[in-house]
């Protein structure tokens, strides 16, 4: 993230918060000169710059008793701003997240666990899910531009049931490599030789 040097963004966001202060108590208590002189000093202090809080002044002088809650609503005006702030900055942060994909939900689970990423868990509670539903969680993820790490099948899993009679292969598994094939975020990140590999400290 950029810093702004000349320390303006600051005072905007304060003029932003004062702007929705007056808003807010427009919508309270109706349009009267105070209000929307205070509306229109704080507007003109967002365009100038090193002109903040011109609708502060006009509300302490109109109501000097009332100055220091007006000073407490403009900070909790301020607070939400910055909350708001971080809720999209922890929302940047989940998208950076690599999306993890690969057979038996457990090992990929306790591998996005060790590396910060996400998986389909993270979207869709287990007892929602549907091969439909998975099928459309990894088109968006690839839609999104999300990064997808791919730990690749449980090959001692698949082994067993091969020794079993059983179908080694998981069709979720399938679909979401299907949906992925080509795609440049897409990373395979599973040693296979001939039908045995893994993951180096998860798998063996």
């Amino acid at each position: 993230m950029f810093n702004d040097p000349t320390g303006h963004w600051i005072e905007s966001a304060v003029d932003i918060a004062f702007i929705a202060y007056d808003i807010y108590d427009i919508s309270q208590n109706g349009l009267n000169w105070v209000n929307g002189l205070s509306l229109a000093a704080d507007v003109v202090g967002l365009i100038l710059p090193a002109v903040t809080g011109g609708g502060l002044l006009v509300k302490a002088i109109a109501h000097a008793d009332d100055a220091v809650d007006i000073v407490k609503a403009a900070d909790k005006a301020a607070s939400a701003l910055k909350s708001a702030e971080k809720v999209d900055d922890a929302l940047d942060t989940a998208k950076r997240a690599p999306i993890i994909i690969g057979e038996q939900m457990e090992r990929v689970a306790e591998f996005a666990k060790r590396n910060h990423g996400l998986t389909i868990n993270d979207f869709i509670p287990s007892g929602d899910w549907s091969l439909p539903k998975n099928e459309a969680w990894i088109k968006q993820m690839r839609d999104e531009g999300r990064t997808i790490w791919d730990i690749g099948p449980a090959f001692y899993r698949r082994l067993d049931d091969i020794a079993k009679g059983k179908n080694p292969l998981r069709e979720a598994y399938q679909v979401e490599r299907t949906v992925v094939k080509g795609y440049e975020k897409y990373r395979k990140i599973f040693i296979r030789i001939k039908d045995l590999g893994g993951i180096p400290g998860l798998d063996f």
